[in-house]
C-alpha cells in the first residue's frame, strides 16, 4: 500500500508542476507553450496507462492464483454481500412498481377453477403472510408469519447469515393440510409447521428453501443450501466460499429422515460436468459460490401412470445451470437429464409418466420489457415442447426470479408472476381468467411467491370457518 500512496503522490506533484511551467510558456509564446504541454503530459499519460494496464493484470492474476491481495479483497467483498442479504433478507425486490388499480380482476369466473387461493407474499412494512382468499379477494384466513416472532434465537444459522430486520426473508414453499397445518419454508432459515391459529408445532433447524412438496405417504421433500467455507477434498476446483446443496426427506413430525448429497449424486451418475458449468477457466476449471441453485425437488407419484418416469423418481431443477435431473429413489443414480431447452427456470413439475411442465423464467434481454416468461410442457419422450403460457400484449408474463406455477383440475394453469406481486389464472386455452395483484398502496406491489387454489375437497370454505372458531379469540387473525 505504501508503493501505491507514493505513487499517487508523485502524480500529483507531476501535474502541479506541469500546470505551473504549462501557464507560463502558453501566456509567453502559443504554439510552443503547447510543444511543452504535450512534452510534459505524454511521460504522465504514459505511466498511468502503464500502471492502469498492469493493475488490470496483476488483479486478475492475484485472483486466479491466489496472489496478494486476493484474500484481503475477498475478506471485504463478501462479508459486505452478506451484510447486504441480511437486512434486505435474502430479497433484493421485496417491493415493485405496478400499474395495478385493483386487487382483484374476474374476467371469465365460469372458467376458474372452485375453491380458495392460498397466497403467501411480503406485505406493508416487510410483514410476511400467509393467506386464504376467495374469488372475489375476500380473506377468510390469514397467517402472520413474522419470522423474528416465530423463530426468535435460530442458532442453527450462522450469525452473519442471520437476519436483522423485518422481512428478514420470504416464504419461499407451503403446504396446507386438510386440518388446517400450514407447513412452509423460511427462505434459506429453516421449515416450520403451525396449526390453523398459527401456533408453531415442530420447527425444523436446518437451511432450506424455494420448495416444499408433500408426497402421497405425507413425506415432505426439501433442498438445503449451506455456505462451505473449506474446500472438499472430492470436489476439486470449487473454491469456498460455495453452496453445499442437500435434499431432504422430512417426516410428518418434522424430522429428516432421508437426505442426499447433491454433489455426490451427480458426480456417482457420471455427470460431473454439471459441476463445473459455470467456470470459464481452461486449463483448470475453478468454481465458487452458488454453482447450481437447486430450486424444486418433486417425487413421481403412486397414482400416476408410470411411464419412463416411475413412482419414487425424484426431480430436482438447477435453476443456474438450466438443467434438470430425475433421480432413481433406489439407486440415487441420475436416469434422466434435460438441460438448455430454458433459461434459469423454476418449479418443475411431473404432468404424467414421460411429460413435465416448467416455469421458464426466460429472463435474457432483462429487464426489457418485451422479456416474457414462459410455462412449458416438456415431453422427454419425444424430446418436444410445447408453450402453455407466455402472457401476451394485454396481460405481460415476466419474472426475472422466483415464480410458481399449478396445473389445475379442469385443464386450467395458475401461476405466479413473482416480483411484480401478481398471481393469473388462466383456461386451458391460454386465456387470462382471473388475477390477483398484491398491492401495498397505488403504484407499489409487494412480492408475492406463490398462489395455490385449494379444492373445496381439501379445505372448503366452511370447513375453513369451523377449524379456525377453535382458535382462541387472541389467536384469530
Amino acid at each position: 500500500m505504501l508503493a501505491w500512496r507514493e505513487t499517487v503522490f508523485l502524480l500529483r506533484g507531476v501535474k502541479r508542476r506541469a500546470g505551473e511551467v504549462t501557464e507560463s510558456v502558453v501566456a509567453l509564446h502559443p504554439v510552443s507553450g503547447r510543444r511543452a504541454l504535450r512534452h510534459n503530459w505524454l511521460p504522465l499519460l504514459s505511466m498511468f496507462w502503464g500502471v492502469a494496464l498492469f493493475s488490470y493484470l496483476y488483479g486478475v492474476g492475484s485472483q486466479e492464483y491466489d496472489l496478494f491481495p486476493a484474500d484481503l479483497v475477498h475478506a471485504a467483498v463478501v462479508p459486505a454481500k452478506k451484510a447486504v442479504a441480511t437486512v434486505i433478507g435474502h430479497v433484493s425486490v421485496p417491493y415493485a412498481k405496478t400499474t395495478a388499480k385493483q386487487t382483484i380482476t374476474v374476467l371469465k369466473p365460469e372458467a376458474m377453477q372452485p375453491g380458495l387461493t392460498m397466497l403467501s407474499g411480503v406485505g406493508d412494512r416487510g410483514a410476511l403472510f400467509v393467506k386464504l382468499v376467495d374469488a372475489q379477494g375476500r380473506a377468510h384466513h390469514t397467517w402472520d408469519l413474522d419470522f423474528f416472532s416465530h423463530w426468535p434465537n435460530p442458532v442453527h444459522v450462522p450469525a452473519d447469515e442471520r437476519p436483522k430486520q423485518r422481512p428478514g426473508t420470504h416464504i419461499h414453499g407451503m403446504s396446507l393440510s386438510p386440518n388446517g397445518d400450514l407447513t412452509f419454508n423460511y427462505e434459506y432459515l429453516g421449515t416450520m409447521q403451525v396449526d390453523i391459529c398459527g401456533r408453531t408445532k415442530w420447527r425444523l433447524p436446518r437451511q432450506t428453501h424455494h420448495s416444499l412438496f408433500r408426497d402421497e405417504d405425507g413425506y415432505f421433500w426439501t433442498s438445503e443450501a449451506k455456505i462451505a467455507h473449506q474446500p472438499r477434498p472430492d470436489l476439486p476446483g470449487y473454491k469456498p466460499p460455495f453452496f453445499d446443496y442437500k435434499i431432504l426427506k422430512v417426516s410428518p413430525q418434522g424430522k429428516v429422515v432421508e437426505e442426499l448429497d447433491m454433489f455426490n449424486v451427480i458426480q456417482r451418475s457420471g455427470y460431473t460436468g454439471l459441476l463445473y458449468q459455470m467456470s470459464q477457466d481452461n486449463d483448470r476449471p475453478q468454481v465458487t459460490g452458488d454453482t447450481l441453485h437447486v430450486n424444486r425437488v418433486e417425487v413421481f407419484p403412486a397414482s400416476m401412470t408410470p411411464g419412463i418416469f416411475k413412482p419414487g423418481d425424484i426431480m430436482v431443477s438447477m435453476r443456474n445451470i438450466n438443467t434438470v435431473i430425475v433421480i432413481d429413489q433406489r439407486t440415487h443414480l441420475i436416469k434422466t437429464v434435460i438441460a438448455g431447452r430454458f433459461v434459469r427456470q423454476h418449479d418443475t413439475r411431473f404432468v404424467d409418466g414421460s411429460t413435465i411442465s416448467v416455469f421458464d423464467n426466460n429472463n435474457i434481454g432483462a429487464p426489457d420489457e418485451q422479456a416474457s416468461s414462459r410455462i412449458l410442457l416438456y415431453s422427454v419422450a419425444h424430446n418436444s415442447e410445447k408453450v402453455l403460457f407466455e402472457g401476451n400484449a394485454e396481460h405481460p408474463f415476466f419474472t426475472y426470479i422466483m415464480g410458481k406455477q399449478h396445473q389445475l383440475e379442469n385443464g386450467g394453469l395458475l401461476v405466479t408472476e413473482a416480483v411484480k406481486g401478481r398471481a393469473i389464472e388462466v383456461d386451458r386455452e391460454g386465456h387470462v381468467v382471473w388475477t390477483y395483484n398484491n398491492i401495498i398502496k397505488d403504484g407499489l406491489a409487494g412480492l408475492l411467491e406463490d398462489a395455490q387454489r385449494i379444492p373445496p375437497g381439501v379445505l372448503s370454505e366452511a370447513r375453513l370457518a369451523e377449524l379456525s372458531a377453535a382458535c382462541p379469540k387472541a389467536d384469530k387473525p
